[in-house]
């Protein structure tokens, strides 16, 4: 968002038409609702997904990718050299159980960060800082 001269506020927007976009989390409720709305503007989806599943989309291109394997993530994303990323994915569970805790805090926490690292979307080496 902008300020102008007479202190109004322009929402800049960027047209998404031929972006690649990649997501992950794309079968989550707020993951299906983004790709249908990129898909509407004429993202190039790319879908990042643990287990292989249909086309969702025409066009969009599924990819499978286990989000605790930081160097497929790192291969994909220098493949790809995505516009943007939308990390939506993520391990919810009710179970307690100390291997669901474990699979979750390695989904969440420790895959995280090779999303979030700036140097993969440029396709550099990454020196292990993220950014969280």
């Amino acid at each position: 968002m902008q300020v102008t001269a007479d202190g109004s506020r322009d929402r800049a927007r960027r047209s998404l038409r031929d972006a690649r976009v990649m997501v992950t989390g794309s079968t989550g409720f707020i993951g299906r609702h983004l790709c249908h709305n990129l898909h509407a503007q004429g993202a190039q989806l790319v879908l990042l997904q643990r287990e292989p599943q249909p086309e969702p989309w025409p066009g969009a291109r599924c990819v499978h990718v286990q989000p605790t394997d930081r160097a497929d993530i790192a291969a994909t994303l220098r493949h790809v050299r995505p516009d943007i990323v939308f990390h939506l994915a993520g391990f919810v569970s009710g179970d307690r159980s100390r291997d669901a805790m474990v699979r979750a805090f390695d989904g969440n926490v420790i895959g995280t960060p090779a999303f979030m690292a700036p140097e993969q979307a440029r396709a550099l080496e990454v020196d292990g800082r993220g950014d969280l």
